[in-house]
């Protein structure tokens, strides 16, 4: 007998359902190390808590940058802890893991490989994330139709076009979630003389971060540490505070925003995208999927610039992993959107 694991492995966050399970859970994809002896100290969430407060002894490390896999063995430490915890306790039972792999990196393919390996798992497969995506929103992939996915996770944005089960086209850039939160931290640091960390910074992401200048306005307040070099009123303090508003938000944003909106634009009129296919995008619309794709005003601030439709599901970050969900419990109709 066996068990199949999914995982959407991410820079941000790892999703992993288990056969059978209803449940897709997910985790932060950070792992703390003793930096003497490499034991694992803490992973996910106990483990993110400690990113800019963990004593010289330990390595808080994040596995994947800018979507693919920086660290093997971090990344195969960290996979084992999941296993350990999802996998089956009857030795007449083994594991078998289905991955999402981003399009058209075979270093990467090999990277991925390598780490599940090393977390103790020989039989696994691979689903190209768009795929994956379009399958966990429920929409019908292996059609002769053009579809465009656009996965905007924490280290990259992915633009996509699939028909008929397969990528035709795809285009990723590094802009995507953790160039928001960096643009959020720097203008604080320059507008008011403060100096926050990335938890906080993603924080007020979350909390207030906005494209929509329309939307009701939030605030909130935050505490750092005081930069005189930044902010003359500051000098002699040692930490600060200040009120920062949704509002001041919308205009360092925006730029990222159309950076993801002209990767649209350039993989929709690449001259390898046939003219139908081009329509039926322009018809059918855009899927907005990933972590990134939640905030506010995102899906509007990109159809206006494209003039054509975009939507995005109730819970963008979890497409991937309910794709693999489907590819698992869907046995031979779906094995073939696995490689």
């Amino acid at each position: 007998m066996s068990k199949t694991i999914g995982f959407d492995i991410g820079s941000a966050y790892t999703a992993f359902c288990v056969q059978e399970g209803k449940d897709i859970k997910m985790m932060p994809t950070v792992i703390t190390l003793e930096k003497k002896t490499d034991r694992v100290v803490a992973t996910g969430n106990d483990a993110r808590l400690m990113i800019g407060r963990a004593p010289s002894t330990l390595n808080v490390i994040r596995p994947i940058q800018n979507g693919f896999v920086s660290d093997a063995e971090a990344t195969s430490l960290l996979l084992a802890d999941i296993l350990e915890r999802t996998a089956p306790t009857s030795v007449f039972e083994r594991t078998e893991v289905i991955s999402t792999l981003p399009y058209g990196f075979e270093k990467e393919e090999l990277a991925l490989e390598n780490a599940i390996i090393g977390a103790g798992i020989n039989t696994f497969d691979f689903v190209y994330t768009p795929i994956a995506i379009a399958l966990g929103a429920g929409m019908p992939v292996d059609v002769p139709a053009g579809r465009l996915i656009v996965d905007i996770g924490a280290g990259h944005s992915d633009a996509s076009i699939i028909s008929e089960g397969d990528v035709v086209i795809s285009s990723i850039i590094k802009t995507a979630g953790n160039s928001m939160t960096e643009a959020i931290a720097g203008y604080i640091l320059e507008a008011h003389g403060i100096e926050i960390g990335e938890l906080t910074a993603e924080a007020i992401k979350i909390k207030i971060g906005t494209l929509n200048p329309a939307a009701p306005l939030k605030s909130i307040k935050i505490s750092g540490k005081a930069r005189a070099d930044k902010n003359a009123d500051l000098r002699h303090k040692v930490t600060a505070d200040a009120v920062i508003t949704s509002k001041e938000l919308i205009p360092v944003l925006s730029p990222i925003a159309d950076k993801i909106t002209e990767n649209i634009i350039s993989t929709l009129t690449h001259k390898n995208v046939p003219a139908e296919i081009a329509s039926d995008v322009t018809n059918f619309g855009v899927l907005l999927s990933g972590g990134g794709a939640m905030l506010d005003g995102l899906s509007a601030y990109i159809q206006k610039a494209l003039k054509i439709k975009v939507t995005c599901t109730k819970l963008p970050q979890a497409d991937a992993a309910r794709g693999l969900v489907r590819i698992i419990n869907g046995g031979r109709a779906f094995a073939k959107f696995t490689r």
